[in-house]
């Protein structure tokens, strides 16, 4: 007691934490900080569960293991250069950059047919109504169109890359974010938008005498516990289709083809539901809505008409119903489309859509190609790995077309697909591998559609950051 502050301190400690440690005065501060801290934790995990309660909402149709939301992002790359392709063709400066090249070749060729022509005149080489005049003037426009058009592109599209960065990374996000909205949407609203098709339950006449013992085959060979919702199509014409929350098949198809044929056509389309394929091709579409659009109203201007509509009368002879009254068809035609004529509308709608077209058909088709028929590949050995080879087979072999689209864009893709002689080659091999799992790989796949968004949004929004306009004259931005 010879120190009287000491004696002050301590009885300014509280009874109950007399004779403790020397730590005890922190002790009411870290009380305050663990409930602060357990206050944090209970909002977080509050955010935590909205989040997985939002992720695990479900719509029913969909394949197994993943909720609707998890399925639009891990479907987004399932193939992802079609998906690359149809993002840089709808939403970069590529269209501007395609009428620039066009007006940059016009250019050319004018300058090139004159240059060659007056100057040979004038310098008594050749005479422009000679052939040899023309000769060269043709060739010379054909190489200062490719020249003109091939810089002009580059120029236009380069530059919209090279000035303005985080302006494409926005328009990139922004059609990221419509596509996973218009494919949610689009998703959600699967059932009405395929009854507005026309297309129909099955009646039970048809499930007794057709896919009653079809689907309970492939349910059990592949040991299913849940299904996609099957519908009809009405036409003769036998084709299958796979869509996000359904499975279409044609009465024709259903009505041409025995119970292991059927069950093996089933078997493949179940894979593709499985593996989310038919998610992934409404992803592409999404993405690139805008050329998507453009280029099927254009072929529709320009007197194209797709699916089955498209080939009436062209059925397999088995098809036409015994008794109906008609004449043994012949095989429809794989292309399944008729030119309506060339009319006044369809050469305005090839001068003005003409870059939808060049985009569809010769980048986003090509790069679809490879992986569309991977995917067609993997649907056939996974009918195989449950036993269902010989049926899918003999199904192939009687008809060879039956995935041809109902539309343009349908109708492209469709052509990306393995020749059928192909794929019957590969179901008669003895060694069978069936599909990758697809709960580990569509998970993987959504964290990657995550990390892209971000890193587009974050790309964006630099010209926002206050230290970075020192360089607002170089290549990142223009202004």
């Amino acid at each position: 007691m010879a120190d009287a502050p000491a004696g002050d301190s301590a009885s300014a400690v509280p009874p109950a934490n007399r004779g403790g440690s020397k730590h005890s005065p922190a002790r009411p501060r870290r009380a305050v900080e663990r409930l602060a801290a357990g206050r944090r934790g209970i909002a977080r995990h509050g955010l935590v569960r909205q989040y997985d309660r939002l992720m695990a909402w479900r719509l029913p149709g969909l394949p197994p293991g993943l909720g609707t939301l998890e399925w639009m992002l891990a479907a987004s790359f399932r193939m992802p250069g079609a998906s690359v392709a149809a993002l840089g063709a709808a939403w970069t400066a590529v269209i501007v950059a395609l009428w620039a090249a066009m007006f940059d070749a016009i250019g050319s060729v004018v300058v090139a047919v004159f240059g060659i022509s007056f100057s040979g005149h004038f310098a008594g080489i050749v005479n422009f109504s000679s052939h040899t005049a023309g000769g060269l003037a043709f060739l010379g426009a054909i190489a200062s169109a490719a020249v003109g058009f091939a810089a002009g592109f580059t120029a236009t599209y380069a530059n919209s890359f090279g000035h303005a960065v985080p302006v494409v990374a926005a328009a990139l996000f922004v059609g990221m974010l419509q596509g996973l909205v218009i494919a949610s949407v689009a998703t959600a609203m699967e059932p009405t938008l395929l009854r507005w098709r026309g297309y129909r339950r099955p009646s039970r006449r048809e499930w007794e005498l057709h896919l009653g013992d079809a689907m309970q085959t492939v349910v059990d060979a592949m040991k299913l516990r849940e299904t996609p919702k099957l519908l009809i199509m009405d036409t003769p014409i036998p084709q299958a289709w796979t869509h996000t929350r359904t499975i279409v098949l044609s009465k024709g198809l259903i009505e041409g083809l025995d119970a292991a044929e059927l069950a093996g056509v089933l078997a493949h389309e179940m894979v593709h539901w499985q593996q989310g394929d038919g998610l992934a091709n409404r992803m592409v579409w999404a993405f690139g809505w805008p050329i998507a659009v453009l280029y099927s109203l254009g072929m529709f201007l320009s007197g194209n008409r797709f699916g089955p509509q498209a080939s009436e009368g062209l059925v397999p002879a088995w098809a036409v119903p015994v008794g109906a009254g008609g004449v043994p068809g012949t095989h429809v035609n794989a292309k399944s489309v008729v030119k309506a004529g060339t009319t006044v509308l369809a050469l305005i709608g090839w001068l003005l859509l003409w870059p939808a077209y060049l985009l569809t058909r010769f980048v986003m088709v090509p790069i679809a190609a490879s992986e569309t028929r991977l995917i067609e590949y993997q649907a056939d050995a996974g009918a195989a790995a449950v036993g269902l080879a010989s049926g899918l087979q003999r199904a192939l072999e009687r008809i060879a077309p039956w995935e041809a689209g109902r539309t343009a864009w349908e109708a492209a893709l469709s052509a990306t697909h393995p020749p059928i002689e192909l794929r019957i080659e590969a179901l008669e091999d003895a060694e069978y591998k069936p599909p990758r799992p697809v709960e580990p790989i569509a998970r993987a796949e959504s964290r990657t559609t995550w990390g892209i968004l971000v890193t587009l949004l974050v790309v964006a929004l630099t010209p926002l950051v206050p230290t970075a306009h020192h360089a607002h004259n170089g290549w990142w931005w223009h202004w």
